[in-house]
């Protein structure tokens, strides 16, 4: 009498069965493409300059892509199911496994696309090349220059003479991108006429750190420190553009070159 106690005392018919969950996987893959836009959408408002999707973002997006392909293969290959077990034939019947299974999956991957943070932050480029062409004597120029700043001289080279000895500076920029080196980075900044230091700390900021708002409301002395503190760390050349008076390294952060 003990054991005559059942929970469930009839079953559903294997096609009906596979109806139903039909139709829960077929709502389950339509959530699961519906929460792939938002991500997606989200990922395209977020991303940008020093900005791009999380690799975890990037691998769920692909497996949404590939479960949403396998759910629709169960769904089209339904309908002949069900019709068969409906004629008395379950030799089929883990047809209906095969579904459930793929139901659990769906769920359970749309669980995992409740992402808090779909971007990164990253840093540029390690040389940004610059737009400039060559003319008549740039290149014996930037060969003698070349020669200073690879040499064993000094760590601080300085470029003087008539307008347009940017242009040099440029080319110099742009043989970084093009030759081997051991550099980290390559950062170019202008100081202009109207010096202003901080202008100069956030060209710089904006290659080896994050310049956000935050960083923006720092303190000169404390964006200094945290110029001095990324950039005594890494191997790296500063190039400076149009000078006019004299620009105190220091007191921007940058650190002296050591061998």
């Amino acid at each position: 009498m003990g054991e005559g106690e059942f929970k469930e005392v009839v079953i559903r018919a294997p096609a009906v069965q596979l109806q139903a969950v039909l139709e829960a996987l077929k709502t389950a893959r339509q959530e699961l493409w519906a929460s792939e836009e938002d991500v997606k959408r989200k990922v395209d408002l977020e991303e940008g300059q020093q900005r791009k999707a999380l690799q975890q973002v990037r691998l769920w997006v692909s497996m949404v892509e590939a479960m949403i392909t396998e759910a629709e293969e169960l769904e089209r290959d339904g309908p002949r199911q069900v019709h068969k077990l409906l004629a008395g034939d379950i030799s089929n019947y883990m047809f209906v496994g095969r579904v459930v299974k793929k139901l659990e999956d769906v769920i359970a991957l749309k669980a995992k696309g409740d992402f808090k943070e779909v971007v990164e932050r990253t840093l540029p480029e390690p040389v940004v090349v610059r737009n400039v062409n060559r003319t008549v004597g740039t290149e014996t120029a930037l060969d003698e220059a070349w020669s200073f700043i690879t040499g064993d001289e000094g760590g601080i080279v300085g470029i003087y003479g008539m307008a347009g000895v940017g242009k040099l500076l440029s080319l110099i920029n742009n043989r970084y991108a093009t030759i081997s080196n051991n550099f980290d980075v390559v950062i170019w900044a202008v100081a202009s006429k109207d010096l202003k230091l901080e202008k100069i700390q956030e060209q710089i900021w904006e290659k080896i750190g994050i310049s956000d708002e935050k960083w923006k409301k720092k303190s000169f002395r404390k964006k200094a420190d945290d110029i001095f503190h990324v950039l005594s760390r890494k191997k790296f050349v500063l190039l400076l553009d149009d000078i006019w008076q004299r620009v105190d390294l220091e007191e921007i952060g940058v650190p002296f070159p050591t061998r």
